[in-house]
């Protein structure tokens, strides 16, 4: 699991973060040069020619910019319920790529890991759709340090019609935040694998040494959070 961003990156850390991202970021830029030139092309011509040449270029300048800046204008407005998915679902990744909430990267819910304890409740729902993580999270290491553990997490998640979602993982996929490092043991999707903005409960079993894990990293949260979009 590469690098993610921790609470209160900028867009440009994320962006700078995650080389697949910057060159999509780089095609929307020509794409997006191409569209403008054309769209010069078909202004100029509608203005400057005469005939039925100019109500073709009319025609295509209607079709070519006007019907996409609405568009646009559209995604502007109902930017918050795309990156929830209540329509246009498909384009909420890319929203939250471009346009983040503020609150993406605060946890859903979070415990401290407390050594006399292996499981944590949990109540929350999920605010966005896309990928979303249960990660342990800690001291800040030195790039690339990896942090070991032999914990097996259990991830099971449930709503008043019983369990819907139960996943287990023996790896920590290791990240580095701007403030802090982490193991990232469970990943899925909302909302095809768990539904966005419903009340649910999770249990989340961890099996290890959580005494020696604490002596040696310090204060560990385990949370549920929103993941990155790769």
């Amino acid at each position: 699991m590469p690098y993610r961003p921790t609470s209160g990156s900028s867009r440009l850390a994320s962006l700078a973060a995650h080389p697949l991202d910057v060159r999509f970021l780089i095609k929307m830029i020509l794409l997006f040069a191409i569209y403008i030139i054309v769209a010069l092309f078909l202004i100029g011509g509608s203005i400057f020619l005469r005939g039925m040449v100019r109500k073709v270029l009319l025609s295509l300048t209607i079709m070519f910019v006007t019907l996409p800046l609405c568009f646009i204008v559209f995604i502007g407005v109902f930017k918050s319920e795309i990156q929830q998915g209540k329509f246009l679902s498909g384009l909420g990744p890319l929203l939250i790529l471009f346009a983040p909430p503020q609150d993406l990267w605060i946890p859903l819910d979070s415990h401290n890991l407390d050594p006399s304890k292996s499981e944590y409740n949990f109540k929350f729902k999920h605010k966005y759709i896309g990928n979303h993580v249960v990660e342990l999270s800690f001291m800040k290491l030195k790039s690339m340090e990896e942090a070991n553990s032999n914990f097996e997490v259990t991830y099971t998640v449930s709503n008043n019609s019983g369990i819907l979602f139960t996943q287990a993982s023996k790896k920590g996929w290791p990240y580095w935040g701007m403030n802090e490092s982490g193991l990232t043991f469970i990943s899925y999707n909302v909302p095809k694998t768990l539904p966005v903005k419903e009340n649910l409960s999770a249990t989340i079993t961890i099996k290890g040494d959580i005494k020696a894990f604490i002596d040696k990293y310090g204060v560990t949260k385990v949370s549920i959070k929103k993941g990155s979009d790769e």
